[in-house]
């Protein structure tokens, strides 16, 4: 059986590599982004089952990156510290949003999300 893929965009190494980590200990392959103009590179080139994401990167944004995907069936996950954002994000219906999980949050939780989705 092929394993799952996951992208995991977010500009922080340090909140990259912990998911990494875990996603991998689960069995699935984790590919990375470091802004939504990386990711939507590795969308193209790569066959993605779904995407982890912040909203606050430079360069193209987590919002900018939502717009450019509206027309994919990728679900998404939204991983973001920035406050106002859920209620915003979870209402607009053309993006592809499963979830949404405020930093700090329980990895395992989320792990655990992903694998329910999947």
């Amino acid at each position: 059986m092929e394993k799952r893929r996951i992208l995991i965009v977010d500009d922080e190494k340090e909140t990259r590599d912990l998911l990494k980590f875990y996603f991998e200990k689960e069995g699935f392959e984790v590919l990375e982004a470091i802004n939504g103009k990386d990711a939507e590179e590795k969308i193209k080139s790569d066959n993605i089952d779904l995407i982890v994401m912040d909203i606050v990167m430079p360069e193209e944004n987590g919002i900018e990156l939502l717009k450019s995907l509206r027309f994919e069936r990728i679900p998404i996950i939204v991983i973001s510290g920035k406050k106002g954002f859920k209620e915003i994000l979870l209402e607009e219906e053309e993006y592809n949003i499963i979830d949404f999980f405020e930093k700090p949050f329980k990895v395992k939780e989320l792990v655990e999300r992903v694998k329910e989705i999947l």
